[in-house]
């Protein structure tokens, strides 16, 4: 059987986190974190291949900071930001870092089919 996939979830909500643990771990080995640095610990430590996270994290961090870590440190590997904040710049400002962008509100069919064409490329 082929090893499962590991993401890594970054919000700073318990709930977030816990529906996408609950939601991905049939399919997927899941990782959390409440705060970006602590994501920035596991992606250290841990080969990961899909990020999912959170835009407004901490007073320090963001999402987009996870996002420039993630491709400063990681190049191309696999970002979702997945926000309650659904602005049109925010939206455009993943796209031309190469990210996927999903609302909080989403279907949970169009998140997973946006992780399984985000670990696909």
């Amino acid at each position: 059987m082929p090893e499962r996939k590991h993401l890594l979830t970054i919000d700073d909500s318990h709930t977030v986190l816990e529906f996408l643990r609950r939601l991905l771990s049939p399919k997927y080995r899941v990782s959390v974190s409440l705060t970006a640095m602590g994501g920035f610990e596991i992606l250290e430590k841990e080969a990961v291949d899909l990020v999912i996270t959170g835009y407004n994290l901490s007073i320090d961090h963001s999402g987009l900071d996870v996002l420039d870590f993630v491709r400063e440190k990681y190049g191309d590997l696999p970002v979702i930001m997945l926000t309650g904040w659904n602005a049109p710049e925010l939206r455009e400002e993943c796209k031309r870092k190469g990210a996927g962008f999903l609302a909080k509100t989403c279907d949970l069919e169009e998140l997973k089919g946006l992780i399984e064409k985000e670990l696909a490329q």
